[in-house]
């Protein structure tokens, strides 16, 4: 395989407080990857496409049917054990849907530049720039983790159940039959009479 066929669309988040986008065009647009160029210079092709208003220096693909982000850096053939879906689909005469949009590191920057972050995230301010690529990875490590997490790791209180009132009828019907000698002793009621 030279090229594979995939269907383009971007997503305009830019802005990582706005949870409305969605992909354009409604109706993918398809693009023809060779298998052994680096995405990189791929990207520009399906970025002048799309007449996507992001930046091109920003961008990232990302893959539609998994989210996994292709890394741009390496060609497709290079990442090809980690694209396994894709190539599954490809083999079965589908199209993938790959979405240009904005990349993650460039996402969390600007929610730390409009300093929206959380008070209990504790980001050290320091001039060097290894230090906020420091914060950032921490910030970005904690998103992976709560999402990743199952509902059963998160951590939740321990659910309390009401008592029934099951238990004290039951206890006022034993009381109304009476108590035979052995049970009142066993209780220490002290009663000998018989029945209480």
């Amino acid at each position: 395989m030279a090229t594979i066929t995939c269907r383009v669309q971007y997503l305009e988040d830019s802005d990582p407080f706005v949870s409305s986008n969605f992909p354009v065009p409604r109706r993918p647009l398809q693009y023809d990857l060779n298998e052994h160029l680096l995405l990189n210079e791929q990207i520009a092709g399906i970025h002048k496409l799309l007449e996507a208003p992001l930046k091109l220096e920003e961008c990232a693909l990302q893959l539609a049917s998994n989210g996994n982000y292709l890394d741009l850096d390496s060609s497709l053939a290079e990442q090809r054990d980690d694209l396994e879906q894709l190539y599954d689909d490809v083999e079965k005469g589908k199209k993938p849907i790959l979405i240009l949009r904005t990349q993650l590191s460039v996402r969390v920057h600007s929610i730390l530049g409009l300093g929206r972050v959380s008070t209990n995230m504790s980001v050290a301010k320091e001039d060097s720039a290894s230090s906020q690529d420091d914060a950032t990875d921490e910030i970005m490590d904690r998103l992976v983790k709560s999402v990743t997490q199952n509902p059963t790791e998160r951590a939740s209180s321990p659910k309390t159940r009401k008592r029934s009132r099951g238990n004290r009828k039951s206890l006022r019907r034993t009381l109304k039959s009476g108590l035979s000698v052995d049970v009142v002793q066993a209780l220490g009621l002290g009663s000998n009479n018989g029945k209480v």
